[in-house]
């Protein structure tokens, strides 16, 4: 067989539409005068062009050995492998049927860890990445039987961080008041990746990752604001918690919340932000000691203000007596 040559720069319009029209036109069908006809070629084509044959692919014309099929997915993150384009595929498909994979190899976990070897993918890439690998069950299987080895070379861009230092992942159904305005650890796999891969458990079993505890969460979003010395997280995060307070566990959930807050300045007040102990929720006589810092229910913003007078006062938040003035 006669290998269509072309190069890298001259792989234009021109060049595809002769390579399209071979692969529409040369077919493996019954052919006449007898049907053995067909077969006799279709052996000669995978027996003798074994090592020459080259096909050209939007980076260029390879040898097929080098060639990979075309794959949607993983054309956004496989690099170091060209694909034919997907009329290509499409083409090669009717022409070879069931033996189209002796000419065009699929993407392999193998193809797939050598560009991970190879470099960091950014966060889109990555998420494109896992959405492949947990929604094949092929590769989903050998990413199991190799799942150390691929967290371990699998890295993200920012600071190269490996898969191996995310032990926590984000069940936003199970915790909806952790949104996206607030910061996630560190150890935490990062929202977008969790958000745009469809097969949630895939992810999980692929990481064997523990749900992020609501006091793990509390405790840095707390720290970053601190340092920042976000007013606003402190504000929002408190907005989130009471709107979702009647959710919460009390002997568990509800009691780290409690200890946690208690030792930041995160109550809003109409004198700034307050620690718990330090703030007075009484409404009713807030005019006659403006000095002091009196919670505003008004100015939270809250879904449910009866509800989020509920989770102020946990703290046993005082009115002012005289022995306080």
């Amino acid at each position: 067989m006669e290998s269509i040559r072309s190069n890298r720069d001259s792989a234009g319009a021109g060049s595809f539409d002769r390579f399209h029209h071979l692969l529409g036109y040369f077919t493996f069908d019954e052919s006449n005068p007898h049907p053995r006809v067909s077969a006799l070629v279709r052996d000669a084509f995978f027996t003798c062009t074994s090592t020459d044959l080259v096909l050209l692919t939007p980076d260029g014309d390879f040898f097929a050995n080098k060639v990979r099929d075309y794959n949607e997915i993983c054309k956004n993150f496989i690099k170091h492998l060209p694909m034919v384009d997907k009329r290509s595929s499409v083409l090669a498909g009717k022409m070879m049927g069931q033996r189209t994979s002796e000419l065009l190899k699929p993407v392999t976990f193998s193809d797939l860890m050598e560009e991970l070897k190879g470099r960091p993918l950014n966060e889109e890439e990555m998420i494109s990445c896992l959405k492949w690998v947990t929604t094949d069950d092929k590769i989903f299987k050998q990413a199991l039987q190799n799942r150390t080895k691929f967290l371990e070379t699998a890295s993200l861009f920012h600071g190269s961080q490996r898969l191996s230092s995310f032990l926590t992942i984000l069940d936003s159904s199970q915790a909806p008041f952790m949104t996206s305005t607030f910061p996630l650890p560190p150890t935490t796999l990062p929202r977008p990746i969790v958000d745009g891969v469809p097969n949630y458990e895939n992810l999980k079993a692929l990481f064997q990752a523990k749900p992020l505890l609501v006091k793990d969460w509390l405790t840095h979003v707390c720290s970053v604001a601190t340092e920042n010395s976000s007013a606003t997280m402190f504000v929002d995060v408190c907005k989130a918690l009471s709107d979702h307070w009647s959710e919460f566990s009390k002997d568990n959930d509800q009691d780290s919340v409690k200890d946690i807050l208690r030792k930041y300045s995160c109550i809003s007040t109409r004198q700034g932000l307050r620690t718990p102990k330090d703030a007075y929720l009484s409404e009713s006589i807030a005019s006659t000691f403006p000095t002091l810092p009196f919670v505003d229910l008004g100015e939270w913003g809250v879904i449910n203000k009866e509800q989020m007078g509920v989770f102020v006062s946990i703290w046993y938040i005082l009115e002012p007596t005289h022995s306080t003035i």
